[in-house]
């Protein structure tokens, strides 16, 4: 590393560059380091749109040769992944990328094409029939490893970001990254797992590994969101966390919860809500069931929640929109009355996603990583993009069977709510 950045350092001074100090690098010619904790995006601002994506592609392009990354995603459209992804390929990297069964687009073809459609390779771009590792519907999660990125290893990134171009200018997203070798470890066992395509006999795993514990989906009839709330107490919050009075702080920021699965989660909020947790809810699309429970004025009224969509041309289908999937919780949890907990990665909360093949996170004792989840939420619930009236999905057809009258397309290919 040093023999390549000091000929760097010598070409820029042949080609005219400022001279850099014996001993000293400059600024842009230091190499790149991952962020680790969470990354945000906003897709209404230009300086923060791209923050995920580039988080992933820039771990991409500075993995050196003889490394190996592995990418599962459930949607894969984005150009500059594209170029990305084989640069790292013809440089030496092992490079192997698992998506859906559903994607299909001249990005994906052309990383196939550049890559290969064999698994046993050490550099592949290859579909699950359905699901990868289960006979689930599909495979829907987000996670990006890396076995080196700089002087970093052992990274693993996961969060509700697909690698595609609406991911960054259509959708919120976050990302967490890690260098822990426990989940670096886990999460490469279940991506190559996904790799084979072949449903394995027990495909439900959760694994506590440290401060992180994983769910490995279908879940089956278990409700990971559910139990997780049932574990909250309300009051007594000590240790800077919850409320200036003690109560216990909760902030959602959920794409769609709807069906029996996201009511079950809507009960527990409701709960804790009357209860008198501090609750605050970010979503895109809610059940009528969910909807109902959240803006019932029993017990203590209706509980805080917003749309966060962005209609630009009135025609009802958001074109921009939340695309999270996370919870976090300050204050007391389990017993412990000084908790921060974060929970997040790709399912939404729906019997659909609990039958598919997803990844969900706990992470516990960040408190800095806690406190951005919650302020998070408290921004985006300000937004000018937020309103008080929460989108079903039976309001979501109507406005798409509008869309397909007036443009001829069924479903508007950035519109990507998984």
């Amino acid at each position: 590393m040093r023999r390549t950045l000091l000929s760097l350092a010598l070409a820029g001074a042949l080609l005219g560059a400022p001279a850099v100090t014996p001993g000293v690098l400059a600024a842009e010619e230091l190499p790149f380091e991952p962020t680790v904790g969470v990354t945000f995006n906003d897709p209404t601002r230009r300086s923060t749109s791209n923050l995920i994506l580039r988080q992933v592609l820039e771990s991409v392009r500075n993995t050196l040769p003889g490394e190996q990354i592995r990418v599962a995603t459930w949607n894969f459209d984005d150009e500059a992944s594209v170029k990305a992804l084989v640069d790292a390929a013809q440089r030496g990297v092992k490079v192997q990328v698992v998506v859906s069964g559903a994607v299909a687009n001249p990005n994906w073809r052309a990383l196939r094409q550049a890559l290969n459609n064999d698994a046993s390779e050490d550099t592949f771009a290859v579909q699950c029939h359905s699901g990868c590792r289960s006979r689930s519907p599909i495979m829907h999660t987000k996670m990006y490893l890396f076995s080196r990125v700089g002087t970093s290893g052992h990274l693993s990134m996961f969060g509700s970001s697909n690698l595609t171009t609406p991911a960054r200018n259509r959708q919120w997203n976050d990302l967490i990254t890690t260098g822990s070798t426990k989940v670096y470890d886990f999460l490469t066992r279940i991506f190559d797992q996904y790799a084979l395509d072949e449903s394995v006999p027990d495909p439900y795993e959760v694994r506590t590994l440290g401060d992180y514990r994983v769910w490995v989906y279908p879940v089956g009839d278990r409700n990971p969101q559910a139990t997780q709330l049932k574990k909250v107490r309300c009051h007594g919050a000590t240790g800077a966390t919850g409320t200036r009075d003690g109560r216990t702080r909760i902030r959602v920021s959920v794409a769609g919860w709807f069906d029996s699965y996201g009511q079950a989660i809507a009960d527990q909020l409701r709960r804790l809500w009357d209860q008198g947790c501090d609750v605050k809810v970010v979503t895109t699309l809610a059940g009528r069931g969910v909807n109902q429970t959240l803006k019932a004025r029993t017990g203590r009224g209706p509980i805080p929640v917003r749309q966060l969509a962005w209609d630009r041309d009135g025609d009802g289908v958001p074109d921009r929109y939340l695309h999270s999937k996370s919870m976090a919780i300050s204050g007391v949890f389990r017993g412990d009355t000084s908790a921060s907990v974060v929970l997040t990665g790709s399912p939404n909360w729906s019997t659909r996603a609990a039958a598919s093949d997803e990844i969900w996170v706990r992470v516990l004792d960040r408190p800095g990583m806690t406190r951005r989840y919650l302020q998070r939420v408290d921004q985006l619930f300000t937004s000018r993009f937020s309103s008080p009236r929460v989108m079903t999905r039976a309001d979501l057809h109507r406005a798409l069977q509008r869309h397909a009258r007036v443009s001829g397309q069924q479903h508007p290919e950035w519109l990507e709510l998984d």
